[in-house]
């Protein structure tokens, strides 16, 4: 388990903030604004929380995910966009529950989707 010693001596609060500030999209830079530090093997409460390998598996997994990343960002021609990719959670609730969701609200789910392609 990772100890709280150690993420007040990596300053962590403070370097979530300042990682938020590189963020493409609004959502990400919630993420890291709201983050608190949790071990992935370790999945409850886990919303709104960044993620810190608590084995090396874990470590080697995360490193290659953002050498893939890396790796698509300087090989695409224009970089890899996040350009419409919107935070349509209130929408998805009231969808949930039986609420009628409005065009705006559609076009939002529809540019994100199209954005995850």
């Amino acid at each position: 388990m990772i100890q709280s010693e150690t993420l007040e001596l990596l300053e962590w609060p403070r370097l979530c903030q300042h990682l938020a500030t590189f963020t493409a999209t609004k959502l990400g830079a919630i993420l890291l604004r709201n983050s608190r530090a949790f071990n992935i093997g370790d999945r409850q409460n886990t919303t709104n929380y960044l993620p810190i390998p608590s084995t090396k598996a874990e470590t080697i997994q995360l490193l290659a995910e953002t050498k893939e990343a890396y790796i698509l960002e300087t090989r695409l021609p224009q970089g890899l966009s996040f350009d419409g990719i919107e935070d349509f959670g209130d929408s998805l609730e009231r969808a949930e529950l039986g609420g009628i969701l409005s065009g705006g609200e559609l076009l939002a789910i529809a540019t994100t989707l199209a954005g995850a392609r």
